[in-house]
């Protein structure tokens, strides 16, 4: 009877913490798709932005119709955003545009990043201006991005606005060709130094696996992230992770 008793008690307290999470869940979830949310469902659009950042600064540079082959130098300014890792684009060196955008979405390099928007001639107020007016272009309304990488806190995106925003890259061919890579050699202009842009999505190096595009972001406060187009038993599948304390996670998470 004991025993019977303790079983009885241990799975009222399983159920209720099912019910807890669930509730917790669901109320992220809700709250996540509200315009000004805060507390969890803050840092769920937090964590968005992330991955967001560097994509909708991408599509931003785009919309000023650059030339891809221009050379530009990588300054100091370009390396005061805070990097969680170490950028190989040396203050002083010079690339293509072309190449910092590689950089840009396959490594989310904020020195890279930083170098476009600058390279367009307008300043930081103006892109940001230029990135918020290109997400309502794509109805994401409640995307708010304040400076072109992602790493500020004050950006916002909900997960299924990221979505947006991949699929809005994907669309452009120049974009796809780069997302849809795992590794794309190129040359540092002011050395002939031969480099890599790679992919720092795992899944990417996997055979089992068919990634059409994806974008990969990680700050202490928003944790790591990836949202991902991948084609699943037949099916094209976005797939959005957000907020994993661990960097591997979001991997795992999407091979579940």
């Amino acid at each position: 009877r004991v025993a019977l008793e303790a079983v009885v008690v241990l799975a009222a307290v399983v159920l209720a913490a099912v019910v807890v999470a669930a509730v917790v869940v669901a109320a992220v979830v809700v709250a996540a798709g509200k315009s000004g949310a805060g507390g969890a469902a803050g840092a769920v659009l937090r964590a968005t932005s992330v991955v967001s950042g560097g994509s909708s600064g991408v599509l931003a540079w785009l919309d000023g119709d650059p030339d891809p082959e221009e050379v530009i130098r990588v300054v100091r300014e370009d390396a005061c955003s805070p990097s969680y890792t170490p950028s190989p684009l040396r203050i002083g060196s010079s690339y293509t545009a072309l190449d910092l955008a590689k950089m840009a979405l396959l490594e989310s390099d904020n020195r890279a990043m930083a170098a476009l928007a600058r390279s367009s001639g307008q300043n930081a107020a103006e892109f940001s201006e230029t990135m918020n007016r290109l997400a309502g272009e794509l109805g994401m309304f409640h995307a708010t991005f304040d400076e072109p990488t992602g790493i500020s806190g004050d950006n916002r995106c909900t997960p299924f606005e990221a979505g947006v925003l991949l699929e809005a890259c994907l669309e452009r061919p120049e974009l796809a060709a780069i997302l849809s890579r795992e590794q794309i050699p190129f040359e540092r202009v002011d050395r002939r130094r031969n480099m890599v842009a790679q992919s720092t999505n795992m899944l990417m190096r996997m055979d089992h696996w068919k990634v059409l595009g994806s974008k990969t972001g990680y700050t202490c406060l928003a944790g790591s992230c990836l949202v991902m187009v991948a084609q699943v038993e037949g099916r094209e599948l976005l797939m959005s992770f957000m907020g994993h304390p661990d960097l591997d996670m979001r991997f795992r998470d999407a091979g579940e």
